[in-house]
């Protein structure tokens, strides 16, 4: 989901900094301590600077913009418990939730997995093509469209790229690899009153979907 603007990071801790020169990027992971965590992608980077400070020191503690510089282009600056400093200048930043228990920057490729795998299952139901539904692996194969999904008075349709924005995922148990993720279902007038749950395990270094419910939300 991506945010307006960055929010209040009182509390919250630098789990990593990715910087991409090449595509004059700079990616931070930021764990919050009563949100979810954050993803704030630094574009058009002008200049970056991190000093870690102590191990462990990773905690924010002050944050002063982004800003407006004098050559039109943003400053941020985070000041850390442990005497750390990252100071970044950049001209445009996007603000996105990380995935529960996302542990890496380039973990965020979960978005666009989590996204194929929704699309693909929510193209099938739609056309009922049934035999390309996993169902989780206690339950079997999909052998009939689901009850709520044949009785709804409207055809399903595929929903619009912007709608996975509104996906939400939650962790399944303590040992990771495992995801529950939902959005609302889709016809062709918007929105429908229905929503798909899957499960999602990664299976090797694979993440395989799995359909749970079509309920009514």
């Amino acid at each position: 989901m991506t945010l307006p603007d960055l929010p209040p990071l009182g509390g919250a801790s630098l789990v990593e900094c990715f910087v991409h020169w090449k595509q004059d990027m700079a990616v931070l992971l930021l764990r919050l301590p009563n949100a979810p965590d954050l993803l704030v992608h630094l574009h058009g980077l002008v200049q970056l600077r991190l000093d870690r400070g102590a191990p462990g020191g990773e905690q924010v503690q002050s944050l002063n913009g982004p800003i407006k510089t004098a050559a039109g282009s943003r400053s941020l600056r985070l000041e850390m418990v442990g005497g750390g400093l990252l100071e970044v200048e950049f001209t445009s930043l996007k603000v996105q939730q990380a995935f529960p228990g996302q542990e890496h920057v380039n973990d965020a490729d979960l978005y666009a997995k989590f996204s194929e795998i929704l699309r693909a299952t929510v193209h099938s139901l739609a056309i009922h093509e049934l035999q390309s539904v996993r169902l989780l692996p206690r339950i079997g194969v999909l052998k009939t469209v689901p009850h709520e999904v044949h009785e709804y008075p409207t055809d399903l349709a595929d929903p619009p790229p912007e709608a996975y924005e509104q996906m939400q995922v939650w962790t399944i148990g303590s040992q990771g690899g495992r995801w529950r993720v939902e959005m609302p279902l889709w016809t062709l007038k918007g929105p429908s009153g229905l929503a798909i749950s899957m499960e999602v395990h990664r299976v090797d270094d694979d993440l395989v979907g799995y359909l749970e419910a079509v309920v009514a939300r």
